[in-house]
């Protein structure tokens, strides 16, 4: 039978019947084009072809080495001879400039920018880019120096190309090498380059008009020295949005300087003005040259010479500079905790704007904020809310190091205390050795320290506005119990909240109706990008167009899409002819969504229909999962629940290797999420789709039942303190299997067993109502199968009376223990474990409801057969033994009552530790006697002790707690301390009156003696004193 608790301070807890068991921030760019950097001459025009200098050359190579300076030549350039001075064979870069700068290693990059001649290349701007990061790009990848700083140097229209090329490399982020580029450029010099144009394009074009009959011109690269130019406008905008980016993305800032021609050229003057070539309130430096004599110098001494070098000597302490700050940002993050549980992900497209938002909203460079922001994004399921919370965590973890990010799973209130706990490990807080501390209280008052820093805390899949509500009545008197978790997010000037929900009323009441944002749809060009890196650039725009639209533009649908096809190497087409085939309304009406049509979610779960099927016929051990998996709470499952059911199912032969390999290719259908501790997500739609599937396919109970048996054979003794941490893990997934309706087989006597375990496990954590219905619904289940007399209905009968008892109910509780008790003795016999825990609980309601002598009568009995069947030291009999000494102490027997209360508080301290729960009602029982025989001073000593252990062991507000808490005031009152008790009884009672209920006995008890000491003179008397010493 279970065990009892005190009720007040007296009552000892006994066990259960001892019976038999069972992408970046990006966006597009549009194509681009390019201009002219020297002015062509009659040696231009010769009829031989000459051969062109393309690609990247290397002109020094120094050991060792720490930055890469390239050289860009302009329009009508060449690759050497444009930084060839006067009399000179070499370019200066090779012959001059390494011994002003000996560890730069030193490139030049050749292109075809002929704009006039016998076959003239149509190259625009853009593919220029393309090349030049393609060859740099090779270059450094093949002798492994990616990671190296970059300095560029671009005379006249290669400007215009290395902007474009950074533009590029920014967007490329599927090709892995491309990227590292603008990633690396830390200072670019402009010589001459035509930022608003030249005023060479007028001539240009009258001499190509001349020259028609006998050369070709390449308009796209003259055209964009014009000042209209919409490419070269283009060009500017996106380079320049890109340097105002690279903040936002953890990226240092781009050291740039402007120089300028400060001579005319020949018979045309000044090629690109001043006010072309720099920028107002830019580094702008004149070069006492023309156009085309401002990149060629003859020795060291040259002054425009010095201007550049210098320029690029003072970049390479800047690269230095950040390479040591990258590595102390890179260990200052090491100390700051990160607790997102997912990857960043690379191929993240779009949502620009809402990153903004969040970033402007958050205000995080504001560091004297008075006020918490709070955000919510809000929107359909698998419409990307977390995808975009996880992107602007990894934003912020590289823009302000110095943040901490908090990660809580909020899909129900079981899920949201696992993380807390997460969290409190994480940053080792204070108390978190105490396994049932109140670790919900503990973080909030962590994170609401200014000591403990900034923290942004992303509240993920908060869609049950009933968790988060104050004014829910939950059925549940207790800490543990779901409702008004809100009340335990921090609201502090040091922190920062983002939610995400599919429903926009739990994201008004968490943000107080403030800042909320509507995730709908993927733009079409999003969609268009996200389907070109998924299915590697290989489709054209026409046939992702159509798939998106069919698909809703649903990123979690489109993600999929692309990787069924993938796996399958399925067209778009005949992937769009599947779909058509499988019903669009199978996911029926079981789905619910905020604000949003039904038919966007009909699309998502037409695609996840054809691969369930897919994956059943590839891997029928990863479908097996997946339909098992869908019966589960949706987050956090673990992986020996998965283990379980294949040994079950293979006679127990080790399945490690094959579920390794079934979870693999679930995770390659992006269906579900492996966290870094191994536990599963996954995601509800596809829960919901899935169990549709099975009962289409008539497997529905079947798996029902396999779910049913792992929770039931994995879900430990909550009676064991050792298995409470466990219990917390498990008991979200036990709480959904437990709610299964089938009762086909055996299968209604497992979920009785499953109750059973759930409601010892409540009354551990004094969740006593929830306790109750469990205790109720398996013993109706245990009556109706085996009939009132098996061993299982009376268990499940006598734990019900226990918590009847919990719960100050106790003419219920006599009533029952006493049928129970019968029936006990006529079906066990006198002596079994089972008649003797119901024969002692039975004893201790008596007495508790004023009967002590045939309480005691009873207790001795017990005592006398646990003593001869389990022997003086077992639990049993120590559980027992207290019982009877609280009789005495009922009784007035103060002497023989402390006596008991030594020799069993010294046998639990040998058998059981210091800090088992029995060891502590010992403790506290004694407290309360050695009060009562005038022994203050050991008493109150021993009532503090055992107080902090309590909190400790099972928590700040576990009802126990609550009792010792009232003992100790009553001592304190006792010693002369009327203000200190009073000020405890107060905070006794608040909390009883919200954890335990405002009608309990205890509760009640307590209320009476707060109203009698308020009223008491003592307390006036003291205060007064108080007041004139």
């Amino acid at each position: 039978m279970p065990d009892m608790r005190k009720i007040f301070r007296r009552r000892e807890k006994q066990p259960s019947t001892a019976l038999p068991t069972s992408a970046p921030l990006a966006t597009s760019v549009p194509p681009v084009s390019v201009l002219p950097t020297t002015v062509p001459t009659t040696s231009e025009f010769p009829n031989r072809k000459k051969i062109l200098s393309l690609g990247i050359k290397a002109l020094h190579c120094p050991e060792p080495c720490d930055v890469d300076i390239v050289f860009i030549h302009g329009l009508s350039g060449d690759r050497e001879k444009t930084w060839t001075g006067p009399n000179q064979t070499e370019p200066w870069p090779k012959t001059i400039l390494p011994d002003r700068l000996p560890t730069a290693r030193i490139l030049a990059f050749g292109y075809d920018a002929k704009w006039l001649k016998d076959s003239s290349s149509r190259n625009r701007v853009q593919e220029h880019a393309s090349n030049l990061l393609a060859s740099l790009g090779q270059h450094r990848d093949e002798d492994n120096t990616s990671s190296r700083p970059i300095i560029f140097v671009c005379h006249s229209l290669g400007g215009l190309v290395c902007m474009d090329a950074l533009v590029l490399s920014e967007q490329q982020g599927g090709q892995h090498h491309l990227p590292k580029i603008h990633e690396q450029t830390i200072g670019i010099e402009f010589l001459g380059t035509p930022h608003h144009g030249s005023d060479l394009a007028p001539w240009a074009k009258l001499l190509s008009r001349c020259l028609l009959p006998m050369k070709q011109t390449n308009s796209d690269i003259t055209g964009v020295l014009r000042h209209d130019s919409e490419e070269l406008a283009r060009i500017q905008h996106s380079f320049h949005l890109r340097l105002q980016l690279r903040p936002q993305l953890g990226l240092p800032a781009i050291s740039i300087t402007y120089f300028f021609e400060e001579l005319p050229t020949p018979h045309l003057g000044v090629i690109v003005p001043r006010e072309s070539a720099t920028r107002p309130g830019c580094n702008n430096i004149g070069i006492h040259a023309n156009h085309s004599d401002m990149t060629k110098f003859e020795d060291a001494n040259d002054d425009g010479f010095l201007k550049v070098s210098g320029e690029l000597r003072r970049y390479i302490e800047v690269a230095k500079q950040a390479s040591s700050n990258a590595r102390l940002h890179i260990d200052k993050q090491a100390r700051i905790p990160f607790t997102v549980p997912y990857s960043s992900n690379e191929n993240f497209i779009g949502r620009i704007d809402i990153l903004r938002q969040l970033e402007s909203w958050f205000d995080l460079s504001n560091i004297n904020r008075t006020w918490q922001p709070r955000i919510a994004l809000y929107g359909l399921g698998g419409i990307g809310k977390t995808q975009i919370a996880i992107q602007f965590t990894y934003w912020l973890r590289r823009r302000y190091p110095d943040v901490a990010v908090y990660w809580v799973h909020a899909s129900s209130a079981d899920r949201f205390r696992q993380s807390f706990t997460s969290i409190a490990q994480e940053c080792s807080i204070p108390g978190l050795d105490d396994p049932e501390n109140d670790v919900l209280a503990l973080v909030k008052a962590w994170l609401g320290s200014k000591d403990n820093g900034r923290w942004l805390l992303v509240i993920d899949n908060a869609d049950d506005e009933a968790l988060f509500t104050t004014h829910q009545q939950t059925s549940v008197s207790s800490p543990r119990s779901s409702g008004n978790l809100g009340g335990f997010i921090p609201d502090c000037a040091n922190g920062n909240i983002l939610i995400t929900t599919r429903n926009k009323k739990a994201g008004s009441r968490l943000t107080k109706g403030k800042q909320l944002i509507e995730i709908g749809k993927m733009d079409f060009s999003d969609c268009v990008k996200l389907l070109h890196l998924q299915l590697d650039d290989s489709a054209s725009t026409e046939p992702i167009g159509r798939l998106s639209a069919q698909l809703e533009y649903i990123p979690l649908a489109l993600v999929q899409a692309a990787a069924f096809m993938k796996e399958n190497s399925v067209s778009i087409d005949h992937y769009l002819e599947l779909l058509k085939k499988r019903p669009a309304d199978l996911l029926g009406e079981e789905f619910e969504a905020v604000g949003r049509d039904e038919e966007s979610l009909h699309a998502v779960a037409a695609t996840w229909m054809i691969s369930y099927q897919q994956i059943q016929q590839r891997n029928p051990l990863a479908g097996e999962l997946l339909s098992l998996m869908s019966f589960f709470d949706r987050q956090e499952i673990p992986r020996v629940f998965l283990l379980n059911y294949y040994e079950r199912r293979n006679d127990g032969k080790d399945g490690a290797l094959e579920v390794t390999k079934a979870i693999g290719h679930l995770l390659s259908f992006c269906l579900i999420r492996e966290e870094a501790s191994q536990n599963i997500n996954i995601h509800r739609l596809v829960q919901m789709t899935t169990r549709k599937w099975l009962s289409i396919q008539h497997h529905e109970d079947a798996y029902e039942g396999e779910a049913l048996s792992t929770v039931l054979e994995m879900f430990p003794d909550g009676g064991s303190v050792e298995n409470w941490t466990t219990c917390t893990a498990y008991l979200a997934h036990a709480q959904v299997v437990r709610g299964l309706t089938s009762s086909i087989g055996d299968r209604e006597m497992k979920r009785a067993g499953l109750l059973q375990k759930l409601g010892v496990f409540f009354r551990e954590e004094g969740r006593w109502k929830e306790a109750e219905e469990a205790h109720k619904e398996a013993g109706t289940i245990y009556r109706e199968v085996c009939g009132e007399e098996d061993h299982t209905t009376l268990r499940s009968m006598g734990n019900l009376a226990a918590t009847f008892w919990d719960q100050g109910r106790l003419n219920e509780a006599e009533k029952l223990q006493t049928k129970v008790l019968d029936l006990c003795q006529r079906v066990l016999g006198e002596e079994h474990d089972g008649t003797l825990s119901t024969m002692d609980n039975l004893a201790t309601t008596l007495g508790d409801l004023g009967q002590l002598d045939e309480a005691e009568k009873l207790q001795i009995k017990v005592l006398e057969l646990r003593k001869r069947v389990s022997g003086e030291e077992h639990p049993y009999t120590l559980k027992s033994t207290g019982n009877l000494a609280t009789t005495f102490w009922n009784q007035g027997r103060l002497e023989e009552a402390a006596q008991l209360e030594t020799k069993v508080l010294e046998l639990r301290k040998r058998v059981l530790g210091e800090e088992h729960p029995d060891t502590l009602r010992s403790m506290d029982n004694l407290a309360a006697t050695l009060q009562d025989l005038g022994q203050l001073d050991e008493a109150e000593k021993l009532g503090i002790k055992v107080l902090e252990l309590y909190k400790r062991v099972l928590g700040e507000e576990h009802p126990d707690t609550l009792s010792s808490m009232s003992s100790l005031a009553h001592m304190r009152r006792n010693l002369g301390q009327p203000n200190e008790a009073l000020e405890m009884m107060m905070e006794c009672v608040a909390l009883q009156k919200r954890i335990i209920n405002a009608d309990h006995p205890q509760t009640l008890a307590s209320i009476k003696t707060l109203r009698s000491w308020r009223s008491s003179p003592m307390v006036r008397t003291n205060a007064q004193q108080e007041e004139h010493a």
